[in-house]
């Protein structure tokens, strides 16, 4: 990456302005890692390649998905340069590769990464240590109509606790029996229950069934 400035490409008035905030690579780069599951490499629809940064209310939140998964991360160590309420789309894959070029470049071992969306409506200017590189942003009107996501762990709320390893070996256990007939989606998926400290998955395409226990802690009254 040059340390000359680069031009910035002229404002596009179709799009409203972006985001203006700073936050260290390091965060970034594991705040785009959370989304990597729920964003697409080469889709029909080129959106889903994309994140959606929102500052509403002060509070930095970055959004991801398929259509099928949505996922969520909010970002702690941020500098909201414009505490305007404002929302951006921007391409994951681009974004991971600059950043993680101007961490290779910078001085700093992990850099200030300014994303300024404001001076140049519909693209946003990714820069740290006199480094930086336009990319080009989506309309916000192509991002999808997601449901909003509401705390899943509410104060006083019941939460069960298990091992993440142990968790992941009990979910690996019934995919061989997870039907892959489209026509039936409600058996593309894990049927998951509590019982009696135990979390029960259970998987089943009509012709087989899959079935494993886990043990669990659990505060608070779990329902099924």
């Amino acid at each position: 990456m040059s340390a000359q400035p680069v031009a910035t490409p002229p404002p596009t008035p179709s799009h409203a302005p972006g985001v203006n905030l700073a936050m260290p690579a390091d965060s970034l780069l594991k705040a785009l890692r959370r989304l990597e599951p729920t964003t697409c490499n080469r889709p029909p629809t080129p959106i889903l390649t994309c994140i959606l940064v929102d500052t509403t209310g002060g509070t930095v939140t970055l959004h991801g998905t398929n259509y099928e998964t949505h996922a969520r991360t909010t970002l702690a160590d941020v500098e909201l340069t414009d505490t305007t309420d404002r929302r951006v789309v921007i391409p994951r894959g681009p974004l991971t590769t600059v950043v993680r070029a101007l961490r290779q470049v910078c001085a700093a071992k992990n850099p200030l990464v300014t994303l300024d969306g404001v001076t140049h409506p519909g693209w946003v200017t990714v820069s740290a240590e006199g480094y930086e590189r336009p990319l080009q942003t989506f309309s916000i009107d192509e991002w999808p109509n997601i449901p909003t996501m509401v705390d899943p762990c509410p104060t006083g709320a019941p939460v069960v606790t298990a091992v993440g390893a142990d968790l992941a070996s009990a979910l690996r256990f019934p995919m061989v029996a997870v039907s892959q007939d489209e026509t039936l989606p409600i058996l593309g998926g894990i049927h998951i229950r509590h019982d009696d400290g135990r979390l029960r998955f259970t998987a089943t395409d009509r012709y087989r069934l899959a079935d494993v226990t886990l043990p669990v802690e659990a505060t608070g009254p779990i329902g099924a």
